[in-house]
């Protein structure tokens, strides 16, 4: 059976930075696989295009550019505030404000963003909401284990 819209699809890959050093973002396991309804808007579109038509037992190995993996990283995702925005019940919790920790905030109409922590200044937080890839080319390398 091919991988077509609908399929059941689990899938062993490494997942790499398409660089030099090649270093190892993340990897699946034969105990921790990764499994997905094909065509559902699970995955990333140009990561769907790539396994279209392959079979289990299929080997695969393609890199996704920036832009169609996580995008450019877009300036205006890096935000600063002030502390008075961290407040908890008139408190500020430094601890809670640890450069590259990742945080979640709402907005006026109650959407939830997670942001990194780029720095923790003396009045202000630069926190950044850009994906953890963007701007980053990645590359997939795996099997297709099984298609259903």
């Amino acid at each position: 059976m091919t991988i077509k819209t609908g399929s059941e699809v689990t899938l062993l890959y490494k997942l790499t930075y398409d660089n030099a050093e090649g270093e190892l973002i993340e990897e699946t396991t034969k105990e921790e696989p990764m499994s997905f309804s094909f065509g559902k808007g699970e995955m990333l579109d140009a990561f769907e295009e790539e396994l279209a038509g392959k079979k289990g037992s299929e080997e695969f190995s393609f890199t996704l550019t920036p832009e169609q993996a996580y995008g450019e990283i877009q300036d205006e995702l890096v935000v600063e505030y002030t502390k008075d925005s961290f407040l908890v019940e008139g408190e500020l919790d430094e601890d809670f404000l640890q450069e590259g920790e990742w945080i979640e905030m709402t907005d006026d109409d109650e959407n939830v963003f997670e942001g990194m922590i780029e720095e923790n200044k003396v009045n202000t937080v630069l926190v950044n909401f850009n994906h953890p890839l963007a701007g980053e080319s990645i590359h997939f390398k795996g099997l297709v284990t099984k298609v259903s």
